[in-house]
């Protein structure tokens, strides 16, 4: 079996678990004061880690991270929300495609990825995080 690399997070970003509940709870009455059917509120989105990896190991020098930007797919439709992730290097700056010959000869394949699964759609019913 192979030995997988596991780095540590840093302490402050570590959540506890009453915190991440409290938090998700706020989001979830914050919904419902809208008007949002609590059946159809966006709850969380799965992101897989195979995707994970490959934003990981993007073909660019010093990179920084991933970054998410919230869309819509269909304009005035929350259901159809999404989340994009994009590259990010060092200078914290989007990185919007390959670079040359990297992924094909082409300069222009598109770095940016619709990697998510909404919940609800795809949810984990017994999560602790997941209802009140």
């Amino acid at each position: 079996m192979e030995k997988k690399l596991f780095v540590k997070p840093d302490e402050k970003h570590v959540i506890p678990l009453d915190q991440a509940k409290q938090w998700t709870s706020s989001w979830r009455k914050w919904a419902a004061k809208q008007g949002v059917p609590y059946e159809t509120v966006l709850k969380a989105f799965t992101i897989p880690f195979s995707d994970i990896v490959n934003l990981a190991n993007f073909p660019v020098d010093d990179l920084m991270g991933v970054r998410a930007y919230l869309c819509l797919s269909e304009p005035d439709d929350v259901s159809s929300i999404k989340i994009i992730l994009v590259p990010v290097d060092k200078d914290n700056k989007d990185i919007l495609a390959y670079p040359k010959g990297a992924y094909s000869n082409s300069a222009d394949e598109s770095a940016i990825f619709d990697l998510t699964f909404p919940c609800p759609h795809l949810c984990d019913p017994d999560s602790e995080l997941n209802g009140d």
